[in-house]
C-alpha cells in the first residue's frame, strides 16, 4: 500500500505566530519590492532577489546559483572525464534547419563537440568523426568515453504530423580524454537513434538496447555487447526483449541483473504491458517486474536516480509526462528497495512542481539535488529546484537557478562539490538552444570550513584497504567516505552516477584506514571521486581515485 505523502520543507519559512511582527516585515518587503518594479522595472526586482540569494544565512540554507560561462556548444549529451573537464556533444544539435534531411554526408566540421574545464571556465572546441546528436555514451573502467549511434537523418514533421521518423546509425567510437582524439571502434550491429549504454559490472562490460534503426523504426529487441578487448560490437544470443528509447536502466548489486525503472524518451509500444518496470537479466533474457509504480502513463520524460548510498539499493523515479503535446506531466515520485523481499514500488514525497525532464544529482552528503524541468512539453521551464533527503524520505526547496532547463538538458556533479547545469531546447519558431552555463554550489559550500584530503592512492583493488590523509576539524571528524562515480547525463538519463559507502575501520591523527566494498556490481570498476564527509555533512574537495577488478 503506498504510504503517506510526507511533509515538505518549504523554501522560505513563514511563522504567523509571529503576528505583528511579521506581518510588518512582510509589508515592508512588499513595498520595496513594490517600489523597485515601479522604478527600475524588472532589473530592480532582479537585483533585489539577487541580493537576498546571496546573503550569508541564505547561501548557507539555500546555495546559489550563478551563471558562469557561455557554451560555444549545443550540449545534447554531458558526460564528467576522470581529468575534471566535461565533454560536451551536439553533434548537429538539433538544428530546425534539417527536418527530413540526411545528415552523414554533411562534413566534421558540422558535428561539433567542446571540453569545458569547470576550474578555468574554458572551452576547447572539438569535432565529433559523426552526428552524436542522439546518440548513446558511457564511461569505460579506464576513464574514456565510448560513444555509439547517433543521427542519419532528421524527422520531417508537417504541423502537428510527424512524415518520417529520425533515423540511426551504426556509427561507434572512443573517446581519449587525455589527447582529445577519436579511436575508431567496430560499428554496431544495430542502427540506433535514442539508444541506452549501460555499464555491468560482473561480467565487466557495456550493453546497448533499444533505438530506432536505419529506416526509423523502434528496435525490435536486439542487445548488443561490447568486447573492449577488440573493441567490437557483438550481438547476445539472449531473448529479445524490447525497451522504449532512452530506457533507464542501471546496474543492480547482482551480477548480470539490470534495473529499469520505466523512465523512458518516448518512442515505443503504447502498452503498459510492453512498458512495466523490472530487474532484467541480459545474460539469460529473464525479467521480472515490480509493480506498485503510481502514474504509469507518465513515465515518458521522468527521471531515475540510484539513491545514496548504493548498497541500499533503492531508486526514485520522478517527475516525467508525455514525449509530445500532452497534458501528462507529474511531480509524483516513487521509491523502490530491490533489496526488499517483495521489491514494489511506494511513493515519495512529490516535487514542488509537476515537471517534465528534471535532473538528478547525487551530492557528496548523501542527499540528491533535483532541478530543471518544464510543466509543458518543451515549454514553461521550472525555476526551482529542491533537495531530497533519502534518511527522512523528505525534499526541501533551496535557492531557485536563474536559467530554465528542458527538453536536451544535462546536470553534472564535479570533484568540487558543484553541480553545472547545460542545455535546454524549448520548442521555438527559430530553434532556439539555451548556451548559458550556470553552477550550483549547494549549501555546504557556505556553511563553514571543510575538511580536505591531503593525500589518499590514485588506485585500489576491489575490497581493498587504503590510507587517506585529511584534515579537518577535530569538533567535526570524519563520519563518511563516499565514491562517486562522475556522470554522464543525456535525455533525462544518466546509466553512470552512483554514489558508494567506504568502510572507515580507524581514523587517528587525521589519517584513515579505509577498506571498499568487494563487489564489482556495486563498485563498477573504473574512475570515482574520493569524498570525506564530515559529522555536519561537509565535504572535501575529491581527489580520483581509480577502482580496479
Amino acid at each position: 500500500m503506498p504510504t503517506q505523502t510526507p511533509a515538505r520543507t518549504p523554501y522560505v519559512p513563514r511563522r504567523a505566530s509571529r503576528g505583528r511582527a511579521i506581518f510588518n516585515l512582510a509589508l515592508i518587503q512588499a513595498l520595496i519590492l513594490a517600489g523597485l518594479g515601479l522604478a527600475f522595472g524588472p532589473r530592480g526586482l532582479a537585483a533585489y532577489e539577487r541580493y537576498q540569494a546571496t546573503r550569508p544565512q541564505a547561501e548557507a540554507r539555500n546555495g546559489l546559483w550563478t551563471v558562469v560561462a557561455t557554451s560555444p556548444v549545443r550540449s545534447v549529451h554531458a558526460i564528467l572525464e576522470d581529468t575534471g573537464n566535461i565533454l560536451l556533444m551536439a553533434g548537429t544539435g538539433n538544428n530546425g534547419s534539417l527536418g527530413g534531411k540526411v545528415v552523414t554526408n554533411l562534413p566534421t566540421s558540422d558535428f561539433k563537440a567542446a571540453v569545458f574545464n569547470p576550474s578555468t571556465m574554458s572551452f576547447l572546441s572539438l569535432t565529433a568523426e559523426w552526428d552524436v546528436f542522439c546518440g548513446g555514451h558511457v564511461i569505460l573502467p579506464d576513464g574514456n568515453i565510448l560513444v555509439s549511434g547517433g543521427t542519419r537523418k532528421y524527422e520531417l514533421v508537417s504541423g502537428q504530423q510527424t512524415l518520417t521518423q529520425f533515423q540511426g546509425v551504426r556509427n561507434s567510437a572512443i573517446f581519449d580524454v587525455t589527447t582529445n582524439r577519436w579511436i575508431n571502434t567496430g560499428p554496431l550491429n544495430q542502427a540506433r537513434w535514442y539508444p541506452t549504454l549501460v555499464r555491468a559490472g560482473l561480467p565487466n562490460m557495456v550493453i546497448v538496447v533499444s533505438g530506432l534503426d536505419q529506416h526509423g523504426n523502434l528496435d525490435r529487441g536486439t542487445t548488443e555487447e561490447f568486447d573492449q578487448k577488440t573493441n567490437q560490437w557483438v550481438v547476445d544470443n539472449i531473448p529479445r526483449k524490447q525497451f522504449p528509447t532512452y530506457p533507464a536502466l542501471f546496474q543492480t548489486a547482482w551480477p548480470g541483473w539490470l534495473f529499469w525503472s520505466g523512465a523512458n524518451s518516448g518512442y515505443g509500444s503504447a502498452s503498459l504491458t510492453a512498458r512495466q518496470p523490472g530487474l532484467w537479466n541480459f545474460q539469460s533474457g529473464e525479467f521480472v517486474p515490480v509493480d506498485g509504480l503510481p502514474e504509469p502513463l507518465a513515465n515518458e520524460t521522468a527521471g531515475t536516480v540510484l539513491l545514496p548510498p548504493a548498497q541500499n539499493q533503492k531508486f526514485m523515479i520522478f517527475g516525467g509526462g508525455g514525449a509530445a503535446v500532452t497534458s501528462a506531466d507529474t511531480a509524483r515520485t516513487a521509491i523502490v528497495d530491490l533489496d526488499s523481499t517483495d521489491p514494489r514500488y511506494v511513493r515519495g514525497p512529490d516535487l514542488d512542481h509537476a515537471r517534465r525532464y528534471p535532473l538528478a544529482t547525487i551530492l557528496p552528503d548523501d542527499t540528491v539535488l533535483i532541478a530543471g524541468g518544464a510543466g509543458g512539453y518543451r515549454a514553461d521551464d521550472i525555476l526551482s529546484a529542491e533537495i531530497y533527503n533519502p534518511a527522512t524520505n523528505t525534499m526541501r526547496e533551496v535557492a531557485r537557478p536563474e536559467v530554465g532547463r528542458d527538453y536536451h538538458s544535462e546536470a553534472i556533479l564535479t570533484n568540487s562539490g558543484a553541480v553545472f547545469y547545460f542545455g535546454s531546447n524549448p520548442l521555438s519558431e527559430d530553434s532556439f538552444f539555451e548556451m548559458r552555463v550556470e553552477e550550483y554550489q549547494p549549501p555546504y559550500f557556505f556553511e563553514g570550513p571543510r575538511p580536505a584530503i591531503i593525500s589518499s592512492p590514485s588506485a585500489v583493488a576491489l575490497g581493498g584497504v587504503i590510507r587517506i590523509h585529511v584534515r579537518y576539524n577535530s569538533d567535526s571528524p570524519i563520519t563518511k567516505i563516499r565514491l562517486i562515480a562522475p556522470s554522464a547525463y543525456t535525455h533525462v538519463t544518466d546509466t553512470s552516477q552512483r554514489s558508494v559507502a567506504a568502510t572507515i575501520l580507524s581514523q587517528r591523527n587525521g589519517w584513515m584506514t579505509v577498506q571498499l566494498p568487494a563487489n564489482p556490481n556495486l563498485l563498477i570498476p573504473g574512475y570515482y571521486m574520493l569524498f570525506a564527509v564530515n559529522a555536519r555533512g561537509l565535504p572535501s574537495v575529491a581527489p580520483w581515485i581509480r577502482v580496479v577488478a
